[in-house]
């Protein structure tokens, strides 16, 4: 396991979630209760569970770039 491309993938996501919950701000826990949902859709501590693992699916796709990258130029 390659340490340096693992906590570049893990900040390169930080920083974006950092970005989004910035621009989201408070708004949205008011805006998603006045949305019209469908009656099958998730409730917002679902959303908050797809989020954490698009990040985490993020980061792992992130640091096997890193490291093909990496594979690529040793050779």
């Amino acid at each position: 396991m390659n340490l340096k491309n693992l906590l570049l993938s893990i900040s390169i996501c930080v920083v974006f979630a950092i970005i989004g919950g910035f621009l989201a701000g408070n708004s949205l826990e008011t805006w998603f209760a006045e949305i019209r949902k469908p009656r099958f859709s998730l409730p917002l501590k679902g959303w908050h569970i797809v989020g954490v693992l698009y990040y985490i699916m993020t980061i792992t796709i992130l640091y096997q770039l890193l490291i093909l990258k990496d594979g690529f130029q040793k050779k």
